[in-house]
């Protein structure tokens, strides 16, 4: 039982230590876009957790239901979906997706994380009125 508990953070802590070096090893947006999207998660994961967040990771095993982290820091839930589409843009479908997913889940709020950026439509849906161009 002993060595089994062993085992088991011995492999904790080699994740950790793998999902710290992937965010460490990233030079700019080229080599994130040659992640695969599993990598992409947990790096974004392990960004968020640099911020002082607390994160599940859902959606590394298969189906996530559209969440692929859920976020937790001061009292507040987080969902977050992750994209790493680099030749499409995220369309307005799944920022609404997400927003009903908030609503399903009370969640206190939603990110979407997108390598390839958004559609003109879903950047209405997603930014501050401030930070829109256009």
């Amino acid at each position: 039982m002993l060595a089994a508990c062993w085992v088991a953070a011995f492999v904790s802590f080699l994740r950790a230590r793998r999902r710290s070096r992937l965010l460490d090893t990233r030079t700019g947006l080229e080599s994130i876009a040659a992640l695969g999207w599993r990598d992409f998660e947990r790096l974004v994961g392990e960004a968020f957790r640099r911020q002082g967040y607390r994160v599940e990771e859902t959606g590394l095993g298969g189906a996530d239901g559209g969440i692929d982290l859920v976020l937790f820091r001061g009292g507040r839930r987080t969902l977050v979906q992750c994209k790493h589409w680099r030749r499409e843009k995220v369309p307005v479908a799944v920022v609404r997706e997400m927003y009903g997913l908030l609503t399903h889940h009370g969640a206190d709020e939603v990110f979407v994380a997108a390598m390839g950026g958004f559609t003109p439509d879903a950047e209405l849906n997603v930014l501050p009125p401030a930070s829109r161009s256009g």
